[in-house]
């Protein structure tokens, strides 16, 4: 794997922070570490840095930093975010495939995996309705299928 561009990092955490996979402070707390690593410093990363927190300052200075989908780079880190949070519990399957559809319909996702994204979608649709519970639709093959996926991104 090629080394992560600040075009990766930013838009990782424009898609985290605005999925609510981070809080504001974790952003801020990347913006300053790149400052006192840098010596020349994109007024994007400034500005996150003088944000005073809010959600959509951060998002609109991340945006002056990167491309209008998630980069490679900045997907696998996101893959790698989900795929920790099903581990350790935080999210279920049908809350990854919510936020997957979410960047779908963000217009965010990552450039030629849109339709595999909104596949998961589909895979859950009737859960996140409150429909059918998950156990009526063939959940395991449902739920290993996520996991293969963001296994081979993460």
């Amino acid at each position: 794997m090629t080394a992560l561009t600040l075009a990766d990092e930013a838009s990782f955490y424009r898609a985290a922070l605005l999925g609510g996979l981070i809080d504001p402070a974790q952003v801020i707390a990347w913006a300053d570490a790149w400052i006192m690593r840098e010596a020349r410093v994109p007024d994007g990363i400034i500005n996150v840095s003088l944000s005073g927190g809010q959600i959509n300052r951060i998002a609109d200075a991340l945006g002056q930093l990167e491309p209008e989908h998630l980069t490679e780079g900045g997907w696998r880190l996101y893959a790698g975010l989900l795929r920790k949070r099903w581990i350790n519990g935080t999210l279920q399957p049908v809350e990854i495939a919510a936020l997957l559809y979410g960047l779908v319909l963000s217009r965010y996702a990552p450039l030629g995996l849109e339709n595999e994204l909104r596949d998961f979608s589909d895979d859950f649709e009737l859960v996140m309705l409150g429909l059918t519970p998950l156990e009526e639709q063939s959940a395991p093959a449902a739920e290993e299928r996520l996991w293969a996926f963001l296994d081979g991104w993460a």
